[in-house]
């Protein structure tokens, strides 16, 4: 198949306003997952076009699928039902009176492949991006999904590594790095409820490479100001384990851009080798972006169907 041009990008009141280019092939869902309420968003494929699968897409950090709409309105233009999660207390999803955890947002995956297995066709890929890329690949690799035919990850990182430190605004040495670890986690146990201002541990210079991505974050009302430092200390602390010793069992593409600001692509590949996979395959994009479904759709669209078929039993892919 030839995969189609990237979506035209809406205009700036629609984006704002959380509008979808089709409204004829997309729907909203409101489902139970971790014991409250999640907003589905749910691109059907175009009707023109043969079906080729499912993508459950778990978005990055504080944001939620709308902010990716001309990619995923891409992907069902190409064939691909697609099921874009609001995180417990992101997007669309209700506000709910309790401390949000990293545990839910896995909880969240999970639910979400299920559903998506009971009320759509075809082989389901669960993807992430950034902070949801590390979402979906626990949800895979703990075995609290359904089984999915693969995993795609745009950009993969370990919160225990010392290379995700130059991730954050705080860089420094590995001493350095342990120290940070234990003074979130400790004030969390006293403080868990405090607001974390996004900004204060992400430098959002590197994180948005156009002043239109970096305005929608800033202005769009569906976006997260800060997390709980409960949730920051879930993140930082979490057990990754599961993906080194065996327990993920579906294939793992991971997409990154050679110059990504945030994540820098040795460290990608770092993380990316010690991860066992069945099959892992690493996607490098010649662009200068961290937000390439957004920023470099022209680029990332393409590659991502093409390992979206793979993913889905469309083809083998090339080795590492």
């Amino acid at each position: 198949m030839t995969a189609p041009a990237a979506s035209r990008r809406r205009s700036r009141a629609a984006r704002l306003l959380g509008q979808v280019q089709h409204p004829e092939r997309y729907e909203e869902h409101l489902v139970s997952s971790a014991g409250a309420p999640i907003a589905l968003s749910v691109w059907r494929p175009a009707p023109e076009e043969p079906t080729r699968g499912v993508v459950v897409f778990m978005p990055g950090t504080a944001v939620h699928p709308l902010f990716y709409e001309e990619f995923l309105d891409a992907l069902s233009g190409a064939g691909w039902a697609v099921v874009g999660v609001h995180p417990e207390g992101h997007g669309k999803s209700p506000r709910v009176r309790r401390t949000l955890r990293l545990a839910n947002l896995i909880a969240n995956a999970a639910d979400a492949v299920t559903w998506a297995r009971t009320h759509l066709q075809g082989r389901v890929v669960l993807m992430g991006s950034s902070q949801g890329s590390l979402v979906a690949l626990l949800s895979a690799a703990r075995g609290s999904a359904e089984p999915v035919s693969g995993v795609l990850a745009h950009n993969v990182f370990d919160p225990s590594g010392v290379e995700t430190a130059r991730v954050t605004r705080f860089g420094g040495s590995a001493q350095v790095h342990r120290a940070v670890h234990r003074a979130v986690a400790g004030l969390a146990r006293l403080a868990g409820g405090l607001r974390v201002p996004i900004g204060a541990y992400l430098d959002p210079r590197r994180v948005f490479g156009a002043s239109w991505t970096r305005e929608l974050f800033t202005l769009d009302p569906l976006c997260l100001a800060a997390y709980p430092l409960a949730f920051v200390a879930d993140l930082i602390t979490v057990d990754t384990s599961p993906l080194y010793d065996g327990r993920l069992r579906a294939p793992v593409t991971v997409l990154t851009a050679e110059c990504d600001p945030l994540f820098a692509l040795e460290d990608t590949r770092a993380v990316l080798d010690r991860i066992v996979a069945p099959r892992k395959t690493l996607v490098v994009l010649d662009v200068r972006c961290h937000l390439v479904l957004n920023e470099a759709l022209d680029v990332a669209v393409p590659a991502v169907l093409a390992e979206l078929d793979r993913l889905a039993g469309g083809g083998a892919p090339p080795g590492l």
